[in-house]
């Protein structure tokens, strides 16, 4: 909210995801979280929501009403992504254990000048003219995101017991340099000496009511997003709860054999995470600064191929979608991500089935695009299939350099696996 000399006014909405972290052992423990805290302002999403989303909606839920752009009597296709509690699971309780919460908007242009409202706080003409501003903003660049701040707190005392005291303490500016999850470790490694750092601190207020389960839960999906039982009947009845995949580490199980579980549930989920984008070697920094990545989850790589709608999807939206986007770093031209994409798979997988990666440039001063013109202008393309080329197994590698190609031609999977080779243009002409 910005704050004015009379009253605190709410002018874009914020989307926030939250994830645990062992700075103990320097990994991320869990999956994310997504949370619309947005409140009641619904408003706020009808700026948001974008001509092409509310098509989408249509097409998501054929003859419902779109009160708010969401259904009168939503079912199973938006309960879980309404979900505002969270059931993680602790296998190696311990103080360096933190949760860290991320805060986006909605890409708007340089970072410094997003958060100086926040900072110095507007009187009423200025709020209004920022909410003006928000309103063109909102409808050519409502898909896209940016990096706008971060929070962490440790979620157990120094005795391993759980920190009830979910109040935390600092909404820290997210710089463009410390955005990947290596140098949010860094920064939970010796969080207890964060002022030192001088990081930006956005006035503000963040609280998470933390407790641990006693008793069982009505109204529960899985982490597959399995309904369990007792499920409630209506929309109204209580809030909805999100189980959360742990990620225990090699050092749990060395330290902890005694707590390992066996599996309960069939998990058949991709996790991804783009991690980085450089356009040095192709000479195009000076081009495209604002850089995008688009992923998708594809059984074909012919012409009129379309993708699969395997993606879990983020509030506001539906359950599943057939893609994601990475937030944009302002004016980057070589940006760090930091999001997680969660796709359920296929029972059955096959040669088809694959990754594909659209690297775009979004321009952000909208008042010089041409009227409906879209504010991406695409760089490449690069693709991953899912299984080995030669015995049809999981691909076991953890991390991959893809080149970029400048077209994507049919049948493109027969250039291997979006590397080097073959009658492709890459983008750095080699």
């Amino acid at each position: 909210r910005i704050s004015s000399a009379t009253s605190r006014t709410h002018i874009e909405p914020f989307f926030t995801s939250a994830a645990l972290y062992d700075a103990r052992f320097g990994k991320k423990i869990s999956e994310e979280i997504h949370f619309d805290l947005n409140g009641e302002e619904r408003e706020l999403f009808d700026l948001f929501l974008s001509t092409f989303e509310l098509e989408q909606f249509a097409m998501d839920h054929p003859g419902k009403s779109s009160s708010r752009h969401r259904p009168v009597n939503p079912g199973f296709d938006v309960w879980p992504v309404e979900a505002r509690r969270a059931l993680f699971t602790v296998s190696y309780p311990h103080p360096d254990i933190y949760l860290v919460v991320r805060i986006d908007k909605v890409l708007q242009g340089p970072l410094n000048a997003c958060v100086e409202p926040y900072i110095r706080g507007e009187g009423r003409k200025n709020i209004l003219k920022l909410s003006d501003q928000m309103k063109t903003v909102f409808p050519r660049l409502g898909n896209y995101k940016q990096p706008f701040a971060w929070s962490a707190k440790p979620v157990f005392l120094q005795n391993g017991d759980l920190d009830t005291e979910g109040h935390f303490p600092l909404i820290f500016k997210q710089e463009k340099e410390r955005i990947s999850e290596e140098e949010i470790i860094k920064l939970l490694k010796d969080f207890r000496n964060i002022p030192r750092l001088r990081i930006q601190v956005i006035p503000g207020s963040l609280s998470i009511t933390l407790s641990t389960l006693t008793s069982e839960e009505s109204g529960v999906f899985t982490t597959g997003l399995v309904p369990l039982i007792p499920m409630m009947p209506t929309y109204n009845q209580a809030p909805f709860i999100r189980e959360v995949q742990e990620f225990p580490t090699h050092s749990d199980m060395l330290l902890s054999p005694t707590k390992l579980q066996p599996f309960q549930e069939f998990f058949h989920i991709l996790y991804v995470y783009p991690q980085s984008l450089k356009l040095e070697a192709a000479k195009l920094g000076s081009k495209f600064k604002n850089l995008c990545v688009k992923i998708q989850f594809f059984d074909s790589d012919e012409k009129h191929a379309q993708p699969l709608t395997n993606i879990f999807g983020k509030p506001p939206g539906s359950v599943f979608v057939d893609k994601a986007l990475t937030s944009v770093i302002h004016h980057h031209t070589n940006p760090d991500f930091a999001e997680e994409v969660k796709i359920y798979l296929p029972i059955h997988l096959h040669s088809k089935h694959h990754l594909l990666f659209t690297y775009s440039h979004i321009s952000c001063n909208i008042q010089k695009l041409p009227k409906k013109s879209p504010p991406d202008i695409l760089i490449g393309y690069s693709w991953l299939p899912i299984l080995q080329p030669h015995n049809d197994t999981l691909l076991m590698k953890d991390t991959f350099s893809l080149a970029i190609s400048t077209t994507l031609p049919p049948n493109y999977l027969s250039h291997g696996l979006g590397l080097r080779g073959g009658d492709i243009k890459w983008i750095d002409n080699r």
